[in-house]
């Protein structure tokens, strides 16, 4: 006879894993200016659509609260992934840049990876999720 956990992991193997989480990725975003707008943030999980909003696997979207702000992610499959997230102070939907192209709003990546002249790579900002949670801090950058 089975047991009633036995039971239920059988009956979700049977029909289909979407009840199972792999895990939760937790971000703690430091640095954030003001209370205006909100922190946008992009989960991604292949190296082709990051850090391209529009691209993402899946989006969180938070009231900025000044100093730090959390969010979180609940992840279904175990994999690598990375976020790449901003602060829209005024709440436009994008990330606002000055006539050359450098941002003007805060913006942030998972393991606070940096890029030379542009976003980081996928591989530096990868966080492996397998089970549980997994906790970060990200630094705005202004």
């Amino acid at each position: 006879m089975l047991s009633c956990s036995r039971l239920i992991l059988c009956a979700a193997v049977l029909f289909g894993s979407s009840c199972l989480l792999a895990g939760e990725i937790i971000l703690t975003v430091a640095n954030v200016r003001s209370s205006d707008g909100y922190l946008l943030a992009a989960l991604h999980d292949c190296e082709e659509t990051f850090p391209n909003e529009g691209d993402a696997l899946m989006y969180a979207k938070v009231k900025a609260v000044a100093g730090k702000t959390r969010l979180r992610f609940s992840v279904e499959a175990p994999g690598s992934y990375a976020v790449s997230l901003f602060h829209d102070e005024n709440d436009n939907g994008v990330l606002d840049t000055n006539l050359i192209g450098i941002p003007v709003e805060g913006y942030g990546f998972t393991n606070n990876a940096r890029g030379t002249f542009g976003p980081p790579d996928f591989w530096d900002a990868i966080v492996r999720v397998d089970g549980g949670v997994i906790a970060q801090s990200i630094q705005l950058t202004y």
